[in-house]
């Protein structure tokens, strides 16, 4: 710049503006994958807290109506056991179904698959052992 005048000259503002742009996207970035790391932090401590319901119901089940239950009437049945609290977790659009459901002497193993909002599904394996119950 020569004497007198005041201001930036072009090249300095464009070096400005590149500086500008890589921390925006930087930050943004940074957003992005923080709200992601949220969402699915909150939908594993929905399908926690499913798996705590699911195990709690089949414990307390007869092991009589639970060896000839259905994975339709033991999905009902962990489904009624939901909090409000326990479907806000899962979103508009959760769900809870029983995709497996195997008996044995004293072995119960349930798979369930938990979707959760628009964000995906999550599948879990519950293998609950039934002690001192006479099949």
């Amino acid at each position: 710049m020569t004497s007198g005048q005041q201001g930036f000259t072009l090249i300095e503002v464009v070096v400005a503006a590149v500086i500008l742009m890589i921390v925006a996207v930087s930050s943004f970035s940074a957003f992005t994958n923080s709200s992601r790391v949220v969402r699915t932090s909150e939908a594993l401590s929905g399908v926690t807290s499913i798996e705590r319901v699911a195990q709690s119901y089949l414990r307390n089940l007869d092991f009589g109506i639970l060896s000839n239950a259905t994975e339709s009437t033991v999905a009902t049945g962990i489904k009624a056991q939901l909090t409000a609290a326990d479907w806000s977790r899962l979103g508009a659009t959760g769900s809870v179904t029983v995709t497996r459901l195997t008996v044995e002497e004293r072995l119960v193993t349930v798979e369930l698959s938990v979707g959760y909002g628009a964000s995906g599904v999550a599948t879990s394996s519950l293998r609950i052992a039934r002690r001192g119950v006479n099949p």
